[in-house]
C-alpha cells in the first residue's frame, strides 16, 4: 500500500510538471501569435509595400526555370517594363521587383532573393544609386519597405544586419521586431494597416506599375516640343561613385555572374535628368565594360524617337512614363533582350502557364480603359 502511493504520488507530481509545462508552452504559443499579429497591424504600410509583397508571393509560385528576367531598381524601371506586353511581344517571361526610391543595398539582397528561388536568365538593373545612396536613417520607408516583404527569413536577416552595419545608429531590434518602433501607432491605424486597400492587386501586372494617369504640362516646366536633342547637352562630369553604392552592386554583379546569370544595366528615358545622365554616360559605361555588364540606355535623344514616345501621351511625368509608354518601352526592350541574350520565344512552347495570355488581355482591358477617359 505505502509503495502504491508513493507511485500514486509521483505520478501525480509528474502529471502536475507535464500539466504546467504544457499550460506554459501553450501560453507561450498563444503570447507569440498574439504579438505577431500586433506586430503585422502596427508596423507601417503602404500600398505600395502591399503590391510588392504580392508581386513577390507571386513570384514564389513560379517554376525555376520558366522565369526569363528580374527586374529590380528605383520607380523609372517600376514604370518602365510591364512583363506581360513583353511576353506578348517576344514570349519573354518575367518580373518587376522595381520600387520607388534606390538603394543598393536594397537591391543586391532582392538579386540574392531572386537567385536563391529560381534562376532567370538575366537580372534588369537601373544601378541608379551609383553616385549616391541613401542610409536606412534618410530613406527608412524603403529600407523598411524591402525588409517586410522579403519572404526568405535567412535573407531578411542578413539584410538587417547590413542596415545595421551601414548606419550604426539604427536599433536593431526595431527592425526584427517593428511593434517595438510602432507600439504607439494605435491612434495613427488606417484601413491598410489592415490589408484593406483602395486598389486590390492585380496580378497582370506582375509587378509593373502601369501609372494611369495622363501627363498634366501645367505641373512641369518641361514641355512636349521640348524634347529636342538639346536635353542632353551636358558638360562631362567630374562625379565620383558612391563607394557603398559599387560595393553592393560590385556583390550583386558577382552574385548573378558566379551562377551563369546576365546582368543588365537598363537607363529608362528619364527626360527630367537627360542632361545629368548625359553626362554621366561615359563613365557609367566605363563601369559596366569593366564588370561585364549589358548596357540598355534608353536615355538619349535616338532612343526616345526609336520609341516613339510622347511627353503627352506617354508621360506621367518627366521622369515616369504611363501605361503607353509602358508599353511602348517594354515591347521594344522584350525585341532587344531577345536579341542580345537570345532569349527564347516561350509562346512557341505547349506547356507555357496559360495565364500569361489572360493576363495580357486583362492589361489590354486596362489600357483601353484609359484611353476611354
Amino acid at each position: 500500500m505505502v509503495q502504491d502511493s508513493i507511485r500514486h504520488l509521483i505520478f501525480m507530481r509528474v502529471s502536475e510538471r507535464k500539466k504546467r509545462i504544457i499550460r506554459i508552452i501553450i501560453f507561450g504559443l498563444a503570447l507569440g501569435v498574439a504579438v505577431n499579429v500586433t506586430q503585422h497591424i502596427l508596423q507601417y504600410k503602404n500600398e505600395e509595400e502591399y503590391e510588392l509583397s504580392c508581386v513577390i508571393s507571386d513570384y514564389e509560385l513560379q517554376d525555376s526555370e520558366s522565369i526569363d528576367i528580374v527586374c529590380v531598381g528605383t520607380s523609372e524601371v517600376w514604370d518602365m517594363y510591364i512583363p506581360t506586353v513583353g511576353y506578348n511581344e517576344a514570349g519573354i517571361t518575367g518580373y518587376n521587383f522595381g520600387t520607388s526610391r534606390k538603394s543598393a543595398v536594397t537591391a543586391y539582397y532582392q538579386v540574392k532573393y531572386v537567385l536563391k528561388k529560381n534562376r532567370p536568365k538575366a537580372i534588369i538593373c537601373d544601378f541608379s544609386s551609383l553616385y549616391s545612396d541613401s542610409s536606412p536613417a534618410e530613406n527608412e520607408e524603403l529600407y523598411r519597405k524591402i525588409v517586410q516583404t522579403m519572404p526568405d527569413r535567412f535573407i531578411r536577416y542578413e539584410l538587417i544586419n547590413a542596415i545595421c552595419s551601414v548606419d550604426p545608429e539604427q536599433d536593431k531590434m526595431t527592425w526584427f521586431f517593428p511593434i517595438i518602433k510602432y507600439h504607439s501607432g494605435w491612434n495613427e491605424l488606417t484601413p491598410e494597416n489592415f490589408g484593406i486597400y483602395e486598389n486590390p492587386y492585380r496580378r497582370w501586372t506582375r509587378g509593373g506599375d502601369c501609372r494611369t494617369i495622363w501627363y498634366d504640362s501645367s505641373r512641369f516646366e518641361l514641355k512636349d516640343d521640348d524634347i529636342a536633342p538639346e536635353l542632353w547637352n551636358a558638360e562631362i562630369t567630374s562625379e565620383e561613385f558612391s563607394a557603398l553604392s559599387v560595393k553592393y552592386y560590385n556583390m550583386l554583379i558577382d552574385e548573378c555572374h558566379s551562377v551563369g546569370v546576365d546582368v543588365i544595366a537598363l537607363i529608362p528615358p528619364k527626360l527630367s535628368r537627360a542632361s545629368q545622365i548625359a553626362s554621366r554616360r561615359n563613365m557609367l559605361y566605363e563601369y559596366f565594360d569593366e564588370n561585364g555588364v549589358i548596357i540598355l540606355d534608353y536615355n538619349t535623344y535616338e532612343q526616345v524617337n526609336r520609341l516613339g514616345l510622347s511627353l503627352a501621351e506617354d508621360y506621367y511625368d518627366p521622369a515616369h512614363v504611363n501605361i503607353l509608354g509602358g508599353e511602348k518601352c517594354s515591347r521594344a526592350l522584350a525585341k532587344d533582350l531577345q536579341q542580345l541574350i537570345g532569349l527564347e520565344d516561350r509562346r512557341n512552347i505547349d506547356d507555357i502557364d496559360s495565364t500569361w495570355d489572360e493576363d495580357y488581355e486583362s492589361f489590354c482591358e486596362e489600357r483601353y480603359s484609359f484611353c476611354e477617359r
